[in-house]
C-alpha cells in the first residue's frame, strides 16, 4: 500500500488541465472545513526511491485519490464561494479558488484543476456568503472513493466507530484546527468500551489551519496491542474523543488494507448527541453487512433499544421487526456487528438475510456510525461504505444532494429515505442533469418507521451521467446518498498516459502512451534527451534492477518509439506492476538503465467501490420534541499539554 508518500503532501507545482483560480473574498455566512482534499500525483510514478510501494493493487487508498468538492447553495438567492487550500503538515496557504453559485444550485470544485495546487494531500477552508454545504468525494485510481459531508466544527468531539487493524481494515483520521488565527492544543483519547475510562492519550499542539493524522495501520505503536487491548481478531474496535481548546473539524477514513475499498465519516460534537439515532440502511448477510459503533456521551450508565426494521415490509409482517436491548457503561462504547465475523461486544441480533433500518433509542444522550462492507465470492471485502447516525436535530423536510450519477464511473446512486414518523411521509425527488434541466421527479411514499429506496437507474428521465437532486417531504426525514457499483455502462477503454524518468541521473525524460487498438495495444514513446536507445515493457516498478521483460518495443530513434503489441488487452497491462524501460549497452557489458515509468493501474467496473453520504439539510422543518438528557461539558485542555504520545504526522 502506498501510504508512505503522504509525507510528500503538497508538494509539485503544476495543476492538471485548465486551471481555476481565486479572486476576493465572499461575505461570510458559512464557513466549512474539509480536513481532507487530495490531489493524485503521476509525478511520483516513475521514481525509484517509491517503487517498492508503488504496485497499485485495489486494497484500499493506494497514494494519493483525486478530490472533488461539491457544493449545494441551500438559499434561494446566488452567492460566491471561496476556498483556500492549506498544507496539512503546517497549515500554511497553498491557493484558493472562487466560484459564483446560483441560487438553490449546485458546483463541482476539481481540486486537481485548481491553479497552483501541485499534488498531495490538502485541507480546505471554504467560506460563502450564503449558506451552503458541502461533501469531498475522493477517488483513487485503484477504484476506491469516499465520500463525507464537511464535518460539524466543535472543542469537544466523538467519533463513534474506530477499527484499528481487525480483519484487514484499519481509520486513518484527520484533525483540522479551524481557527486560522491561533495555535490550539488538542487531546485525543481512546476509551474503554466497558467502563469509559481512557485507554490512550494522544495530545498534539496544531498551528493556525493545520491538520494532524494519524493511521491505525501505520502507527502501530499507538493503535496495536499492547498500547490497546486486543478486543476483535488482533485489533481494537471502539471509539475516540477528541477535546480541544479551539474549533477542530475531524473526518475519518476506513481503509481495507486486505480487499478493496475506502469509506469515510465525521466526528460529531458532544453537543449534538441525542437520546434518538437513526441509521437509515443496514445490512445483515444480504449484499452486505454493517458494523455499528454507539458512543454513550456521557459519565453515566444508559439502556439501549436497537429496532431493526425490513425494507420493504408490512409492520404486520412476521420478522418485519426486531428489537435489541443492552446496556452501555459510563462513556463506552457498543459495537454490533452484523456479520458472522465476531467483531461487535453486543451479541449479534438473529436477523437473518436483513437490509433495513436501525433506530436507536437510549436512556441518555449517544452518537452512532455504520460502516458497511460487502464480500466478494471468496469471503474477501469487495467495497465499503459509512455515514454518521441522524438524530431529531439532523432531519428535514427539504434535502439536497449536490452531486448524484447513472452509470457513471461504474456507479449509480440510490437514495435511501427513513421516515421516523409520526405517520406516513410523502417524498419528491426533484432531479437536474448535468444540463441544469428538470431530469424527473419520483415520488416515494415512506410509512411510519419505513425506509425507501430510489435507484436513479430506475428513473427513464434521468440521463448517464451527472446531476443534482433536492428531496421535498411532506414531514422531517433523513436521507442518505448511496453510490452503488454499475456495470451496465463500460466504456470503451481510454489512453493510458505514462510518465517516464530519467535514472541515475541519465538526463534522460519523457511519455509513453498506451492505446487499445483493436485486439492489440499501441505504444507511442517520446523521449528528450539522449540519442539512441532500446525501450522494453517489463514486469515490475522502476527499481534500479529491471524485472523480466514482457516485450521486446521498437528503439528509440530521433526521440520517439512506435510499436504495436498484438493480441494484447490494455487492461492486462495497466496492473500498477508492469513498466516501461529505457537503456543502452555499457561500457563495461550489461546494460545501463536510462529512464523508467510505471503504467498506472486503471480500474475497472469489477473495483467499483461504494460510497455513502448524508443529505444536506436545506429545510429542518418541525421535529417532534425528543426527551434529550444534558450533555455536560468536558473541559479542553487550557495550557498546551505535554505530548504522551507523538504522531508520526499528517498522511
Amino acid at each position: 500500500m502506498l501510504r508512505c508518500i503522504v509525507a510528500v503532501a503538497g508538494l509539485g507545482a503544476v495543476a492538471a488541465g485548465p486551471a481555476m483560480t481565486g479572486t476576493g473574498a465572499a461575505a461570510r455566512s458559512t464557513t466549512l472545513h474539509l480536513p481532507d482534499v487530495q490531489v493524485h500525483g503521476d509525478e511520483i510514478l516513475g521514481d525509484p526511491a517509491f517503487a517498492p510501494h508503488a504496485p497499485a493493487a485495489p486494497d484500499g487508498q493506494e497514494g494519493f485519490g483525486d478530490s472533488v468538492i461539491e457544493v449545494q447553495n441551500l438559499e434561494t438567492r446566488a452567492g460566491d464561494v471561496d476556498v483556500v487550500f492549506s498544507n496539512k503538515a503546517d497549515g500554511e496557504r497553498v491557493t484558493g479558488v472562487s466560484r459564483g453559485i446560483d441560487a438553490g444550485g449546485a458546483v463541482g470544485i476539481d481540486v486537481a484543476r485548481v491553479n497552483g495546487i501541485g499534488f498531495g494531500d490538502f485541507s480546505a477552508a471554504l467560506d460563502a456568503d450564503v449558506r451552503v454545504g458541502a461533501v469531498a468525494r475522493t477517488r483513487w485510481p485503484n477504484g476506491a472513493v469516499t465520500a463525507y459531508r464537511a464535518p460539524e466544527s466543535g472543542t469537544d468531539l466523538v467519533v463513534p466507530l474506530v477499527v484499528a487493524n481487525v480483519l484487514g481494515q484499519a481509520t486513518v483520521f484527520s484533525v483540522r484546527n479551524t481557527s486560522a488565527a491561533n495555535v490550539n492544543p488538542i487531546e485525543v483519547r481512546v476509551l474503554d468500551n466497558a467502563k469509559g475510562g481512557t485507554l490512550l492519550t494522544i495530545s498534539e499542539i496544531l498551528e493556525p489551519s493545520q491538520t494532524a493524522s494519524w493511521d491505525t495501520f501505520l502507527d502501530q505503536s499507538l493503535f496495536a496491542p499492547p498500547a490497546l487491548p486486543d478486543n476483535a481478531h488482533g485489533g481494537y474496535v471502539g471509539s475516540l474523543r477528541i477535546t480541544a481548546r479551539e474549533g477542530v473539524a475531524t473526518m475519518a477514513f476506513g481503509d481495507q488494507i486486505e480487499g478493496k475499498g475506502s469509506s469515510a465519516y465525521t466526528a460529531r460534537p458532544a453537543a449534538a448527541a441525542n437520546a434518538v439515532q437513526h441509521l437509515p440502511l443496514v445490512r445483515a448477510g444480504a449484499g452486505g453487512d454493517s458494523l455499528i459503533g454507539i458512543a454513550n456521551i456521557e459519565n453515566r450508565a444508559v439502556d439501549v433499544t436497537v429496532t431493526y426494521r425490513r425494507m420493504d415490509a408490512d409492520a404486520g409482517t412476521p420478522g418485519a421487526r426486531a428489537d435489541q436491548t443492552f446496556g452501555i457503561g459510563p462513556r463506552g462504547t457498543a459495537i454490533i456487528d452484523l456479520s458472522d465475523r465476531g467483531r461487535g461486544n453486543q451479541p449479534a441480533p438473529a436477523l437473518g438475510a436483513f437490509v433495513g433500518s436501525a433506530t436507536i433509542r437510549a436512556s441518555g444522550p449517544v452518537l452512532a456510525a455504520s460502516v458497511e462492507d460487502r464480500r466478494a465470492a471468496a469471503g474477501q471485502v469487495d467495497a465499503i461504505a459509512a455515514y454518521n447516525a441522524f438524530g431529531p436535530g439532523d432531519l428535514g423536510t427539504r434535502l439536497g444532494v449536490p452531486a448524484v450519477r447513472r452509470a457513471a464511473q461504474f456507479a449509480t446512486t440510490a437514495l435511501v429515505v427513513f421516515n421516523p414518523g409520526p405517520g406516513s411521509a410523502h417524498v419528491v425527488v426533484e432531479l437536474t442533469g448535468a444540463d441544469g434541466q428538470p431530469a424527473g421527479s419520483p415520488a416515494l411514499d415512506v410509512p411510519e418507521g419505513g425506509v425507501a429506496r430510489l435507484g436513479l437507474g430506475d428513473v427513464p428521465a434521468f440521463p448517464e451521467g451527472t446531476g443534482r437532486a433536492v428531496l421535498v417531504a411532506s414531514q422531517p426525514v433523513a436521507a442518505l446518498a448511496y453510490d452503488e457499483r454499475d456495470t451496465s455502462v463500460v466504456p470503451a477503454p481510454q489512453p493510458v498516459k505514462v510518465k517516464i524518468v530519467e535514472l541515475m541521473g541519465s538526463g534522460v525524460s519523457g511519455t509513453a502512451t498506451l492505446t487499445q487498438n483493436g485486439t492489440g495495444v499501441d505504444v507511442d514513446i517520446r523521449m528528450a534527451g539522449g540519442g539512441a536507445s532500446d525501450a522494453s515493457l517489463n514486469e515490475g516498478t522502476c527499481s534500479l534492477t529491471p524485472g523480466r521483460e514482457l516485450h521486446a518495443l521498437n528503439a528509440i530513434a530521433n526521440g520517439s518509439s512506435f510499436t504495436t503489441l498484438p493480441r494484447t488487452e490494455l487492461k492486462d497491462l495497466a496492473t500498477g506492476t508492469r513498466s516501461i524501460r529505457t537503456s543502452v549497452e555499457g561500457f563495461r557489458g550489461g546494460r545501463r538503465q536510462l529512464a523508467c515509468g510505471i503504467i498506472p493501474y486503471v480500474a475497472g467496473p469489477e473495483d467499483a467501490d461504494m460510497a455513502a453520504v448524508e443529505a444536506l439539510v436545506i429545510e429542518a422543518g418541525a421535529v417532534p420534541p425528543t426527551a434529550t438528557p444534558t450533555v455536560p461539558p468536558t473541559a479542553p485542555p487550557t495550557a498546551p499539554p505535554r505530548a504522551t504520545a507523538t504522531p508520526a504526522g499528517p498522511e
